[in-house]
């Protein structure tokens, strides 16, 4: 779904704590252990690729254009309700 609604490829690695690792690589990188983070030797292990599906990225359009359609007709409805004083 996440490609499909980002029309991006999403790509599942093998690594379990991303924001750890990122700051390890860039701790390594800093001290010369890597020569930068896009270094092979930190490469992570792809275990899948997702690519988006012209079809499903369809129906998330048509979604999502019922969305702001029902947005936009419920602006008058949260208006009134905004306007009215809590009761004390």
């Amino acid at each position: 779904m996440f490609a499909d609604a980002l029309r991006r490829p999403v790509v599942v690695t093998d690594v379990q704590e991303s924001a750890a690792r990122g700051a390890a690589l860039l701790a390594a990188t800093a001290v010369g252990l890597l020569d930068d983070v896009t270094d092979p030797r930190a490469t992570p292990q792809v275990l899948r690729r997702h690519e988006p599906r012209a079809d499903r990225v369809a129906v998330l359009d048509e979604a999502y254009e019922v969305y702001r359609q029902a947005l936009e007709a419920l602006g008058p409805v949260w208006a009134r309700l905004d306007a009215r004083e809590a009761p004390e």
